[in-house]
């Protein structure tokens, strides 16, 4: 006769599977009850970052600046006249540092901040919370060894001169002119590698002809709530079949953080969809936050390269033949007048 409190084996086993079906149906719940929260955080965080930019234009008249290379009248350097490679690839994200009341560590001739330091000093509000930051910042490190941009190197060496950046990336687009002033708007037929100080990307158009994308003062923008400003940045594990560490400019816009712009073929625009379920979120230039690029970003149905294989993204549902594509969702309207 057994005691009256003790189980048997099947009764021990019976209470196993139980609780084993109960993990099985809570996990996933939990694991999307905490991915829904750390989405809602870096929507948050995205907010605060967009008001930010509102403090800057309310102060200067004028997004953050944004250039690749600054070293084209008036030179851009420290202000004691010294000069090094933090300087390229300055990120618009350390205008959002500033009104942020955040001290960079060192100042420019511009009157810009600069922000560097080792990776443990980084604000933690500058970082998505689902992204893997430090696996990025090993790759930034990794690089550092590689040539410069503009030697025919990584995107990932500017990286590794601005930690503070990596995530969100920022529309060059909305930003401020250097104090050359802007180029003029109208078609190019050929692109000229020393528009870079006034101008980040060459849009192509369908005819081989294109746009050198200008800066844009706030008070151009004639649907901002259209247009978006920043979103989620590419991490190492969204387009696995590019080589981080020696990708070249031509694959700048995938790389975490950098400022290119957006990835778009076929004239679609491709956005992360690897960091948060659904859609990534963005930040539109009237600052409010929404995650509404729906749409699954299909490789082979766009007939790409074998290089971007596996690469998960989303893109914007709609689709504007008279706005190549849905680009109308990044570049001002007043891109497109001759």
């Amino acid at each position: 006769m057994r005691k009256a409190n003790a189980f048997t084996l099947i009764e021990l086993l019976v209470v196993i599977a139980i609780i084993a079906l109960l993990v099985s149906i809570l996990v996933p719940s939990l694991t999307r009850a905490r991915e829904m929260a750390r989405k809602a955080l870096c929507s948050t965080t995205m907010s605060n970052h967009g008001k930010s930019v509102a403090m800057y234009v309310s102060l200067y008249d004028s997004y953050p600046h944004m250039t690749p290379w600054p070293w084209m009248s008036p030179t851009m350097m420290y202000v004691d006249s010294s000069f090094d490679h933090g300087l390229n690839g300055w990120p618009k994200f350390y205008g959002v540092l500033e009104m942020a009341n955040l001290k960079g560590t060192e100042k420019t001739t511009w009157g810009n901040w600069y922000y560097g330091g080792p990776v443990d000093q980084v604000w933690e509000g500058c970082l998505c919370p689902s992204m893997d930051a430090p696996a990025i910042w090993a790759a930034c490190d990794n690089a550092a060894s590689l040539p410069d941009v503009g030697a025919g190197g990584s995107p990932l060496v500017w990286l590794s001169y601005h930690k503070w950046a990596i995530g969100y990336q920022w529309s060059p687009f909305l930003r401020a002119a250097t104090p050359a002033g802007r180029y003029p708007n109208k078609l190019q037929t050929e692109f000229i590698t020393t528009m870079w100080q006034w101008v980040a990307p060459y849009l192509y158009l369908r005819d081989g002809n294109g746009y050198y994308i200008q800066a844009v003062n706030p008070g151009e923008l004639s649907q901002p709530s259209n247009i978006a400003e920043a979103w989620d940045s590419w991490d190492l594990d969204s387009a696995p079949a590019i080589p981080w560490l020696t990708v070249t400019q031509s694959e700048g816009p995938l790389t975490p953080g950098w400022h290119a712009g957006v990835v778009w073929f076929e004239t679609r625009a491709a956005l992360n969809a690897a960091r948060h379920k659904g859609s990534p979120n963005i930040l539109y230039a009237d600052g409010h936050v929404s995650a509404d690029a729906n749409r699954p970003f299909d490789v082979d149905d766009d007939d790409l390269s074998a290089k971007y294989a596996g690469l998960q993204a989303n893109s914007w549902s709609h689709y504007n033949e008279m706005m190549f594509g849905n680009a109308d969702r990044l570049i001002p309207n007043r891109e497109f007048v001759e």
